[in-house]
């Protein structure tokens, strides 16, 4: 049987919405047997349903720890200041994490429309090359950092720090003065209105 009459046959005993269904079906298979196109799916899935953080209603202070080791997209060791000059926002992120690719196009959006106010780090825990692939592909500009603690998976409890690296992704915002203005287990949207919001009395515009 030719493919005409296969097809002549299949549409003659389908009505027009099994054929819309078994079409979708077949969608579904392959982009669920195809791991970059899974991948595709559901970053952008994810991208549509983030939405903006919540302020965090504790009054508590974060100091970034002197046992984490960084370096930057160069490989050159950078340490992360004491004292702040002015508010930090630190991500952790992974490029294996659908979450985590949904979240960077708003990260990147977030550098452009804050970077000149707020400090930006995205903190890697992967090859930094890979990771820099990936970026360069996506023309992403924020800046990244990857942690250089070979061990630091098995550092066990070290409070705050230890819970976001290990909850990828995940984030927090920090006023000048060390105090958490967000604290964030999960991808958000690093843009809109509460953004804004949550910024301006922090930031010191000239």
């Amino acid at each position: 049987m030719s493919l005409v009459r296969a097809w002549e046959s299949y549409r003659n005993r389908k009505t027009r919405v099994g054929i819309v269904l078994d079409f979708l079906i077949l969608v579904a298979v392959v982009v669920l047997l195809v791991p970059s196109l899974r991948m595709g799916v559901m970053v952008n899935v994810i991208r549509i349903t983030l939405r903006q953080p919540q302020r965090y209603i504790e009054q508590t202070k974060m100091l970034i720890p002197s046992w984490l080791v960084f370096s930057d997209s160069d490989g050159r060791v950078v340490t992360l200041p004491d004292t702040l000059s002015r508010p930090i926002l630190i991500n952790f992120a992974a490029t294996w994490s659908p979450q985590s690719r949904a979240e960077m196009k708003s990260l990147n959006l977030f550098e452009k429309i804050y970077g000149d106010y707020v400090d930006l780090y995205v903190v890697f825990t992967e090859e930094r090359d890979e990771v820099e692939r990936y970026i360069e592909k996506r023309k992403y500009n924020f800046r990244r950092l990857y942690l250089e603690n070979e061990d630091v998976f098995d550092i066990g409890d070290r409070g705050l720090t230890m819970d976001l690296i290990n909850s990828i992704p995940s984030s927090v915002l920090l006023d000048k003065d060390g105090s958490i203005i967000v604290k964030k287990f999960g991808a958000a949207r690093w843009t809109g209105k509460r953004v804004n919001l949550l910024l301006e009395p922090l930031i010191e515009k000239p």
